[in-house]
């Protein structure tokens, strides 16, 4: 509670069940980071700070409770908390992109070709399938988007080398 107020927060806050049934936010990202398979420092930390930004983004709408923007706010607190703890430029910048993108992976499908394999190619594309993977089983179970998204990675074929660089 007094190194990260920011996670304590999210502690009994609702959210809409028919995305997460297993109940408020902190539950939801306990069970993600227990969900995780092989959790280095950037997916556990992810999994703590991913929705971080839920609480000062909740309201409750007509249609269900709703997070608006909580994804682009995560990422900026997950930066913030993770600069007050000294950690590396390196890992602030790899967990604020996953917290980022953490919902963006649901359209993965749904995207341009050229646009969803510029992203796959991408060098923290893997950590993104294996956060999508934990975030899913720690919420609503689907990994039909999780499926797909690796299927549809591993059939990359190999990236060509340019013919003529600047160097030439």
């Amino acid at each position: 509670n007094l190194l990260m107020p920011e996670v304590a927060a999210m502690e009994g806050v609702p959210q809409p069940p028919q995305y997460h049934p297993e109940g408020c936010v902190l539950t939801h990202v306990a069970l993600v980071l227990d969900r995780m398979e092989e959790p280095d420092a950037i997916l556990a930390w992810s999994a703590v700070l991913h929705d971080v930004g839920k609480p000062p983004t909740f309201r409750v709408a007509e249609d269900r409770i709703r997070f608006d923007g909580h994804d682009v706010l995560s990422a900026r607190m997950a930066d913030s908390i993770l600069e007050r703890f000294h950690a590396s430029r390196e890992l602030r910048l790899e967990v604020s992109e996953i917290c980022r993108d953490h919902i963006r992976i649901a359209s993965l499908l749904q995207m341009r070709p050229r646009r969803r394999e510029r992203w796959m190619r991408s060098p923290l594309f893997a950590k993104h399938l294996a956060f999508h993977r934990a975030d899913c089983l720690g919420s609503h179970g689907d990994l039909s988007i999780w499926h797909e998204a690796t299927r549809l990675h591993a059939l990359l074929p190999p990236e060509r080398p340019p013919l003529v660089t600047g160097a030439d």
